[in-house]
């Protein structure tokens, strides 16, 4: 992978789940599930890029349950297990500058805007460690969402933050990223939130 990502292009993915007694369920639910991402090269020297990612999702079910999908911030991991057992959590998907989990309801929608700076081209190991380093680059990160039953702007939140990460491979054929980041939400229920984690690479 030479570039930060993808650097043009576009991707959409609609999900539908139907649930229903005459198939083995024990009530009738629908849940409809949609992921949308953009990918633009900026025009300027440096090959700067910016990602934008939506994901979101509505839940409907007879016995009138809710709370099902839930919206926040970066969840603890254990950096050496994920090494040791090739395990990663996603770079996306969150909105980080809140606690895990914080935002709840039967439908949310989440975007996460990323702009991409390549620092430098590392491209080697260390001695003959089982270990090797690509490159180090930085991200400026903006989220926006919530997860709600009933919408309103009000239940919307926001966060800005920044992340260094450094692309590396673990005996010589797994890659990954680490991720080095902070995040201020900047509404109801934020905090500012450091995070080291493992991810895959972008």
């Amino acid at each position: 992978n030479f570039t930060l990502g993808g650097q043009e292009g576009r991707s959409f993915g609609l999900g539908v789940t139907y649930n229903h007694p005459a198939l083995g369920s024990d009530v009738t639910s629908l849940q409809l599930s949609y992921s949308w991402q953009e990918f633009f090269a900026m025009p300027w020297p440096g090959h700067h890029s910016l990602a934008y990612r939506q994901v979101g999702g509505v839940f409907r079910s007879e016995d009138g349950r809710d709370s099902v999908f839930g919206v926040g911030g970066i969840p603890n991991q254990d950096i050496a297990s994920a090494i040791i057992n090739s395990t990663r959590v996603g770079n996306t998907g969150y909105l980080r500058g809140y606690p895990p989990g914080v935002l709840r309801g039967s439908q949310y929608h989440l975007a996460n805007i990323e702009y991409r700076v390549p620092i430098v081209e590392v491209e080697r190991g260390l001695t003959t460690l089982p270990a090797y380093v690509r490159r180090l680059h930085f991200a400026a990160l903006f989220d926006v969402g919530s997860a709600f039953d009933d919408f309103s702007t009000d239940l919307l939140r926001y966060s800005v933050g920044g992340s260094l990460r450094l692309d590396a491979s673990f005996g010589f054929f797994v890659d990954g990223m680490f991720d080095l980041g902070v995040a201020r939400g900047l509404a109801q229920d934020g905090e500012t939130q450091v995070w080291l984690f493992l991810t895959n690479t972008i």
